[in-house]
């Protein structure tokens, strides 16, 4: 469970310590932590199945996320659906953990 930000106001917690804890996660993010955090991890659970480390099969899926008004400008339009919206790939293993979104 993912914890939004203004859920931290009900915490005893400063205003400052949470802009700190902000600023922190998008540096992480920026540098790729959680990327390489999603990796190993991946990585270490196949290895605990009996498979090897680096999947050798890719399972690719995509998806066209429906757009509100105000993104009118930005959103296509996907043909074969009949919707307007974001076309948005993801790919996974066999075990279907995420590889790429």
């Amino acid at each position: 469970m993912v914890a939004r930000w203004p859920f931290c106001r009900r915490c005893e917690v400063s205003v400052w310590s949470r802009v700190v804890a902000y600023q922190q996660m998008r540096r992480w993010m920026e540098a790729g932590v959680f990327e390489l955090l999603v990796a190993d991890v991946r990585s270490l659970l196949r290895d605990l199945g009996g498979r090897k480390s680096q999947p050798t099969a890719v399972c690719i899926d995509s998806r066209t996320l429906q757009s509100t008004p105000e993104s009118e400008a930005r959103a296509g339009y996907d043909g074969a659906k009949r919707r307007k919206g974001s076309k948005v790939h993801i790919a996974v293993d066999t075990l279907g953990r995420h590889l790429h979104l």
